[in-house]
């Protein structure tokens, strides 16, 4: 038999899964072993989320080149765009976003924030599956 390569999970499918196993926890009071062969996730991912702790999105959302408003306004955007049958493009998409990071790097009085970087509307689109 061929070895098989697993399918690289997405941050949003992530989520889920630990969403998904913190339902789990909470509903049947599953022991974390269980949950994470079940669920694929690292029990002590687990175990800090169940005490609370910020997500990863949240708790680098200073260090990312767009705030969290600024990606929701971006979403937004590509919604609208939709909404009026014309086609997103990547360089439209890439544009708009430099607009709104060159904003940030004024606000903030920090030229790093109006950088992106070549990989950054990938991420964006992993970040918000619904657009893609």
């Amino acid at each position: 038999m061929a070895h098989m390569k697993p399918r690289k999970v997405t941050n949003s499918e992530r989520e889920e899964r630990v969403r998904a196993a913190l339902l789990q926890r909470w509903e049947e009071g599953s022991p974390w072993a269980i949950l994470t062969l079940e669920y694929g996730i690292a029990g002590s991912t687990l175990n800090d989320r169940w005490k609370k702790e910020r997500e990863r999105p949240v708790a680098h959302s200073d260090q990312q080149k767009l705030p969290p408003m600024g990606e929701k306004a971006l979403e937004r955007w590509c919604q609208q765009l939709d909404d009026w049958r014309f086609p997103l493009k990547m360089d439209m998409l890439r544009e708009m976003t430099n607009v709104l990071a060159r904003q940030r790097a004024e606000q903030e009085g920090d030229s790093k924030f109006a950088i992106l970087g070549k990989n950054w509307i990938t991420r964006f689109l992993d970040r918000h599956p619904q657009l893609g």
